[in-house]
């Protein structure tokens, strides 16, 4: 993993290398509901899971992955956060860059954030626009793609607002019950960024 530094992103935002001590918390974050509903993959996640995706994926530089840290404003902000002091930098969340591939300079992005108070502070959005300028200016890559569900409209408009554009879309990829959902791919070309 070439992402061996944090980065202080805004005054309130930083993110950190993901490291073994964080097996627990992506764990419990990645078995959420709302967390999970957005995942193409949505078995159960374990700590072997997570345990052989940082032996087989981030250990060997496939994965770059970080922790989303958020400073608290004030003491009792909504959700999960409210339980951290004012000041103080709590984890919210994880950015990565995945199936890094430097012979063709291109990862494909993912995000996801586990505290429900995280939502609606504009973290995703100032994530997103740090994982592009990461991607470009630390690993040299020239593309990223990521993977999103039409019905998702708040992702769909952080990574459009990062610089990611829509380029197909797959009707009826996943079907949850009697429900059908569209899975969009987006690209950002790094070299016209």
């Amino acid at each position: 993993m070439k992402g061996n530094q944090s980065y202080q992103l805004t005054e309130d935002l930083r993110v950190r290398p993901i490291s073994e001590e964080d097996t627990e918390m992506i764990v419990e974050w990645r078995n959420r509901d709302f967390v999970r509903r957005n995942f193409i993959f949505r078995e159960p996640f374990t700590v072997q899971m997570h345990r052989n995706w940082m032996a087989t994926k981030v250990a060997p530089g496939l994965v770059e992955q970080f922790i989303i840290e958020y400073r608290m404003q004030e003491k009792g902000d909504k959700g999960n956060l409210k339980e951290t002091a004012a000041g103080l930098f709590t984890p919210v969340g994880s950015v990565y860059l995945r199936d890094v591939d430097y012979v063709y300079k291109q990862a494909e992005y993912g995000i996801f954030l586990g505290e429900e108070g995280a939502y609606g502070k504009g973290i995703g959005n100032r994530a997103a626009r740090w994982a592009v300028w990461y991607a470009k200016e630390e690993l040299q890559l020239d593309t990223m793609i990521l993977r999103v569900f039409a019905d998702n409209e708040r992702a769909l408009k952080s990574y459009r607002q990062a610089g990611f554009e829509p380029v197909e879309t797959i009707k009826d990829f996943f079907v949850d019950g009697d429900k059908h959902r569209d899975l969009v791919f987006m690209k950002i070309d790094l070299k016209e960024k």
